[in-house]
């Protein structure tokens, strides 16, 4: 009789959970198509939909400052701006992976360097941008590693949606992104900047060096030019003024050894002009316009496109 129930138990606890595990893939389904943000553009990287010549590589400053439209319609080929928001390049590394794994290689990849080039990244914003795609093998092989999911998140059907709600996802309104680029039109005031005892460039470079070097060599091999972009950020920025020892040191080794070109762009005009800037390190629609001109004169110049 106890043998009896035990097994009815254990039957209806695997009929429930096969149940949600079906669910959790249905909604994950209907979630990567979610007009929220950070999915979009996981959803084109896995969906294997990035058809571009020129690739921006970095965070939040490439999501709001390559100007995909507008690059496209200068250079006459297709960019795309892979921004991973809040990330560093051992998260931004990944993404690129997966997105050389799925799609056609670019020709050219405008990689944006910042204060934190060289530092691990601390902690993503928004983790359910990773939700909907943990049915998808390559993903959750490339991400799972890194990313501090616990076991629950990991294994349980529907669990890592619990605190963080699902009403995002259901939404149909029009997409954020042009090819991974976010078009601001506001102007934050005032202005203030970071202090420098709360920057921390070159931190862990001695992790992320080789990093570096496994990327910038595959590129290589592949026939993918690279070049290092830094973009403007508004005057007196205590975080680009610090980035002179970090240039000086690494990423000087890595221009010279794979040939990259580094493009600094500190000293635009922009820089003196607020409404150009949503905050003090991202552009808004105006600034990624007067920005990209000059960075589509300059890879034109330099013969890559």
């Amino acid at each position: 009789m106890v043998v009896r129930f035990l097994a009815r138990c254990f039957l209806t606890v695997v009929v429930f959970f096969l149940l949600l595990a079906a669910f959790d893939y249905v909604f994950s389904k209907v979630a990567e198509r979610a007009n929220y943000q950070p999915v979009e553009i996981w959803h084109d990287v896995l969906g294997g939909t990035v058809d571009a010549d020129v690739v921006a590589l970095g965070n939040s400053l490439v999501t709001v400052g390559f100007n995909t439209e507008y690059m496209d319609s200068v250079l006459g080929v297709r960019t795309y701006a892979l921004g991973f928001s809040g990330s560093q390049f051992d998260r931004q590394s990944y993404m690129y992976s997966l997105y050389r794994a799925k799609n056609r290689p670019p020709k050219v990849v405008v990689n944006f360097v910042d204060h934190n080039a060289m530092s691990l990244t601390t902690r993503v914003p928004n983790r359910d941008q990773f939700f909907p795609f943990f049915s998808n093998k390559d993903f959750r092989k490339a991400v799972f590693p890194v990313e501090n999911f616990s076991w629950a998140e990991r294994y349980i059907p529907m669990w890592r949606w619990h605190s963080y709600g699902t009403n995002k996802f259901l939404s149909r309104s029009p997409r954020h992104f042009r090819s991974g680029f976010k078009y601001i039109t506001s102007t934050r005031t005032p202005f203030t900047t970071g202090a420098r005892d709360s920057m921390r460039f070159g931190s862990d470079i001695e992790v992320l060096s080789p990093l570096w070097d496994k990327y910038l060599s595959e590129n290589a091999n592949g026939g993918i030019r690279t070049v290092f972009v830094f973009p403007p950020l508004y005057k007196n920025n205590h975080f680009a003024q610090g980035f002179e020892e970090l240039m000086t040191s690494t990423f000087q080794d890595f221009t010279e050894r794979y040939c990259v070109p580094f493009l600094d762009y500190r000293s635009l005009p922009i820089v003196e002009d607020s409404t150009c800037f949503r905050d003090p390190f991202h552009l808004n629609g105006k600034g990624s316009i007067a920005f990209c001109d000059t960075l589509a004169k300059d890879l034109k110049q330099l013969g890559l496109i």
